[in-house]
């Protein structure tokens, strides 16, 4: 089990995010890629040797690129194909940064396997998939919009191991999933975890680590069960004070990987 945590969550520029994160003893930094600096488009090569030599510097892996482009993501026929088209950008960011994972949510999956918008997705998961392959990346679809038993129909549909899962038990929560018995609908494409809590809702709500309803410690049995031993990066969007709920978060994984 390696502690991270998702570096834009501190709300600070880069170097001082990364600052707080090696004073917290984290391990490891995911990086939203999408927009700003650091997106493909403005990061110059120069720029990503700079970005890894700081993250190194500091003692620090870049376990993963975040690539959520928000919004109905590849379930929208009008925008699928620029979607794609950024998506396979920032998989070739990763694969130059040696970043082996890019996470993201890729819009509500329905369970009828005919439904227009299922088609949709899985033909962009086809075309991401396949960038994926070639740049040694894997493309991890974030849960929690539907179950993950409907999540791992479809990716059962690829023999394509570029195409993976970043497991995330608060989202599944939220949205009234089973948030630990959803590990083994997806056990064996599981590449990447987030680190959420939550409280159920209507409607569902983040809460700090080890303080909602999602069981960590039974989630984390469920997944080394699974044959998980991989990143649990902290994520925290709505935090009061981020420095201290993102330190106090990996204080709590760190207790739990020692039990």
């Amino acid at each position: 089990m390696k502690i991270g945590v998702l570096l834009d969550h501190y709300f600070l520029p880069v170097r001082k995010a990364v600052v707080e994160a090696a004073k917290a003893g984290f391990e490891g930094v995911q990086l939203y890629t999408t927009a700003g600096d650091l997106a493909p488009e403005n990061l110059s090569r120069s720029g990503e040797r700079d970005l890894a030599r700081l993250i190194a510097g500091h003692g620090l892996t870049l376990s993963a690129l975040c690539g959520d482009l928000g919004g109905p993501r590849f379930a929208d026929p009008a925008t699928v194909d620029a979607r794609v088209h950024r998506t396979c950008r920032i998989l070739e960011l990763a694969g130059r940064l040696g970043v082996p994972v890019v996470t993201a949510h890729v819009g509500t999956i329905p369970a009828d396997r005919d439904a227009p918008a299922r088609k949709l997705i899985r033909e962009a998961l086809d075309a991401v998939g396949a960038m994926a392959d070639r740049t040694g990346v894997v493309f991890a679809v974030e849960t929690g919009q539907e179950p993950a038993d409907v999540l791992g129909g479809l990716l059962s549909e690829f023999n394509n191991p570029a195409l993976g899962v970043n497991y995330d038990p608060a989202n599944l929560l939220m949205n009234g999933f089973d948030p630990i018995g959803g590990v083994a609908e997806v056990c064996d494409r599981i590449v990447y975890v987030h680190a959420k809590d939550a409280r159920r809702g209507p409607p569902g709500r983040e809460a700090p680590l080890g303080e909602g309803e999602v069981d960590y410690r039974a989630f984390v049995a469920a997944l080394v069960g699974a044959g998980y031993h991989g990143w649990h990066t902290v994520e925290r969007k709505y935090s009061v004070n981020a420095v201290a709920e993102l330190a106090a978060a990996g204080s709590y994984l760190r207790k739990v990987r020692s039990s």
